[in-house]
């Protein structure tokens, strides 16, 4: 495509291997902050799963073992996370009943210190107030459904869905 980077000449080299160390998925996430409907705050969260997809699917045809085309779909993204309930947990009920905006971002870092941000600029709840058992304690399952749009990291608008801020010096954090 004109204007794009992409090379099929060399699609079959790889770069050369480095000796950076994988981020541990438990203590290399480094921070998890929420912004939105009254609240900002960074939380310990308990749990966090992402969820993105691409929604390719394939077109087949009769007489053919593969596919003959690649349909490209909506892409579509979700975060999920678990919270100790906390004083911010009327503020979420709140938002969820007026459908307000949230941003959520996560850190990870390596043990070496280098650290990717990921960034979810506009973000929907999707979840319900909790409702612990007896002699529990309250967990609150925050799940987002994450749009295009939002205020990117430099404080435009109309920002991507995703994006994702490579490696930076951890005193940023």
């Amino acid at each position: 495509a004109a204007g794009s980077a992409l090379a099929v000449s060399n699609w079959n080299e790889t770069l050369a291997p480095n000796n950076n160390p994988l981020p541990d998925a438990i203590n290399g996430v480094a921070q998890i902050t929420v912004s939105g409907g009254g609240v900002t705050k960074r939380f310990d969260a308990l749990s966090l799963n992402v969820n993105i997809n691409n929604n390719a699917e394939e077109v087949s045809a009769l007489r053919n073992r593969g596919a003959l085309a690649i349909n490209q779909g909506t892409m579509s993204a979700t975060v999920d996370m678990e919270l100790l309930y906390g004083d911010e947990g009327n503020a979420f009920h709140a938002a969820m009943l007026s459908n307000d905006e949230f941003s959520v971002e996560y850190a990870i870092q390596d043990g070496d210190g280098r650290a990717q941000l990921w960034r979810f600029p506009k973000c929907r709840i999707t979840s319900e107030r909790p409702n612990p058992g007896k002699n529990a304690p309250i967990v609150q399952n925050l799940s987002f459904s994450v749009e295009s749009g939002g205020t990117d990291y430099t404080g435009a608008a109309d920002a991507k869905m995703i994006e994702i801020l490579r490696f930076y010096a951890p005193a940023a954090l």
